[in-house]
């Protein structure tokens, strides 16, 4: 029996419970290619529009959609939009434009399920609905580590059209801006610069043909990469770190990967803008891996400091190939008032001073021109023609280069187990290998001296081997 002050009270707690409050499961199919490493995040109008924030990460489920379940508090009309951590990746249509927010309303009480698709991620997801990429274009990698950076990106390759039933070696172009070069769907606003037609076209015409390495760039991101020093203005001062990527990790996997013709004599880099700032860098910085250069619209004012590089660093035993090309009254948004082609020019006269063969260095200042693709397009055939002259005849075996003073792996490429050469003695010290994703395989301690470590069961590919803070590739074949 409730007494009836009991009963009373039993009551208030009753009248006193809220109702249950709605709450909402977003959830969504993804592109075939995302990639896996890559966090998906909804960005809305209950978030403050934040396309990264953590607790607003969706979990991929086990039929291969991903969902999230929102907050409690979270109800009526939402807009939100999918992001992969910015909006530089965030949801497109199928043709890579635009799509509106997305509208969904959550119950007041009880449960409720939005359930969509994401056709595509801008600037990830490849080929695009209406791709203007020639079949000699392809993926290589959609995540691919930097580990000298630890970030990702997308690698394009093109392939010669007789690859697959020649059996030739091929020189190799690593390319920066991949975005830029074989397909106008990725950035519809920049275009392209049909870099793959045309060489196609050259191959069909006799060219013996040439292996690209196309190498995505992170708005967020480039000048830093491209920009060796700081700027101010707009950045810079990691241009070491990802040209060791390009020469060390990217260089090793193509090599171990692809039919190439390793060394420096067929080993090229090509940039633009910025990414020709980088290519200059890398003819004075790396001539042992890069024998041949292009620098289109170099933007060196970033950088002034590498003029004193240039006259500062003696010329190498064997002369790098490097051609520059740039408008006579080319600018650009951040570029001086007497435009690029100044900077090219007193770049060349610094090279003269400080005594390189200029037999092999090339300065082009052409008109019509424009900071713009469309330009190094029409003036890419002519340029990459002459960076490739005598590449065959002068071909050579690549030369073993010294050991770091750190560590070093070998034999490289290798095979069931890996050893590992550690300098200094260090009993703290223990050897990390990672893979492309990332993901740490095994750590063990080291002694001074050789060490081995059991790589039988890895997979082949690319690793990277860490040694407190310095890294090594190393190939499993």
């Amino acid at each position: 029996m409730i007494r009836p002050a009991a009963a009373l009270f039993a009551a208030g707690l009753l009248l006193a419970a809220p109702a249950a409050r709605g709450q909402a499961t977003l959830r969504i199919t993804v592109p075939e290619d995302h990639p896996a490493s890559r966090t998906i995040y909804v960005a809305g109008s209950f978030n403050g529009w934040n396309p990264a924030h953590p607790s607003y990460a969706l979990q991929e489920q086990p039929d291969g959609t991903y969902a999230i379940t929102l907050p409690m508090g979270t109800r009526e009309t939402i807009d939100f939009k999918f992001t992969v951590g910015s909006w530089t990746y965030s949801e497109v249509d199928a043709r890579g434009s635009e799509v509106g927010n997305r509208t969904f309303t959550v119950p007041w009480t009880g449960t409720a399920e939005y359930t969509g698709s994401v056709s595509a991620w801008r600037l990830l997801t490849w080929p695009l609905l209406g791709s203007t990429a020639s079949s000699s274009v392809s993926v290589m990698s959609y995540d691919f580590i930097i580990p000298e950076l630890w970030r990702r990106r997308r690698i394009f390759v093109y392939l010669p059209p007789d690859y697959e039933t020649s059996g030739k070696n091929y020189p190799v172009l690593y390319a920066l801006d991949g975005e830029f070069l074989f397909d106008g769907t990725i950035i519809p606003s920049y275009g392209e610069m049909n870099m793959d037609e045309m060489l196609d076209e050259l191959q069909s015409g006799g060219d013996y043909g040439v292996i690209v390495v196309g190498i995505d760039f992170d708005p967020g991101t480039r000048f830093r990469e491209y920009h060796p020093w700081v700027n101010n203005q707009v950045g810079g001062g990691e241009g070491d770190e990802y040209l060791a990527f390009i020469a060390n990790t990217l260089n090793s996997y193509v090599d171990a990967h692809y039919r190439t013709m390793a060394g420096r004599e067929t080993t090229g880099f090509l940039g633009m803008s910025s990414g020709g700032l980088l290519a200059t860098y890398a003819a004075l910085k790396r001539p042992d891996i890069f024998g041949r250069v292009l620098a289109f619209s170099p933007s060196l004012f970033f950088n002034p400091e590498i003029y004193d590089l240039a006259y500062g660093t003696p010329p190498p035993d064997e002369p790098v190939r490097l051609g520059f090309l740039s408008g006579a009254s080319e600018t650009s948004e951040w570029a001086p008032p007497d435009g690029i082609a100044t900077g090219q020019t007193a770049m060349v006269d610094t090279l003269e001073a400080a005594g390189y063969d200029m037999s092999n260095i090339r300065s082009e200042i052409r008109s019509p021109s424009e900071h713009a693709l469309w330009f190094w397009e029409d003036h890419f055939e002519e340029m990459y023609l002459w960076l490739m002259e005598g590449a065959l005849a002068s071909a050579t075996e690549p030369v073993d280069q010294p050991a770091a003073a750190g560590f070093d792996v070998y034999p490289n490429p290798g095979g069931a187990v890996l050893n590992v050469r550690v300098g200094a003695p260090n009993p703290r010290s223990s050897a990390e290998v990672y893979d492309l994703l990332g993901r740490r395989v095994p750590a063990e301690p080291l002694r001074p001296g050789d060490n081995s470590l059991d790589t039988g069961r890895l997979p082949t590919g690319l690793y990277v081997i860490r040694v407190g803070t310095e890294t090594r590739t190393w190939v499993k074949s």
